[in-house]
């Protein structure tokens, strides 16, 4: 099951512009398989980056509903890939925004990776927060440790 769907579309972009994106045959029909696509495109694209750091997230996400920060991130993609889909219905002075768009959704979705910004409504805590880090490197130190304590006067 996907994580978002057509209706996720719709009320984002409305529901004539996604008529005009995949009803290729102009014939007032959905091309259901070309709206498929573009989700998993979108939904791969987000997973890409939240896989390393929600080890025990399923993917791709079966829960229903899915996590609400999830399918945002999944939508901005989408919305991009629905505009690549068709082009021609877009105006040359729309490309800046979608511009914007794809850095917000990519810049959204390092975030996620980076644990700055975490999929709250998952369950999940990212890998990379909390706990020491080290290098890793056997030749290097690890630096140690320095703990401070209130009221140890001043400096």
């Amino acid at each position: 099951m996907a994580v978002i769907a057509l209706v996720d579309l719709q009320n984002a972009m409305s529901p004539a512009t996604v008529m005009a994106i995949f009803d290729d045959a102009n014939d007032g029909i959905i091309v259901s398989s070309a709206v498929e696509a573009v989700i998993t495109r979108a939904e791969a694209q987000v997973y890409s980056f939240i896989s390393r750091n929600y080890p025990d997230l399923t993917i791709p996400v079966t829960a229903s509903p899915a996590p609400e920060a999830l399918r945002s991130a999944v939508l901005e993609f989408a919305i991009v890939y629905c505009r690549d889909r068709k082009p021609e219905y877009w105006s040359k002075s729309q490309e800046r925004e979608r511009e914007q768009r794809i850095k917000g959704a990519f810049e959204l979705a390092e975030r996620y990776a980076k644990a700055e910004q975490i999929l709250y409504d998952s369950g999940q805590t990212p890998a990379n927060v909390g706990g020491f880090v080290g290098s890793g490197d056997p030749l290097l130190p690890e630096p140690k440790l320095k703990f401070f304590a209130d009221d140890m006067g001043d400096f």
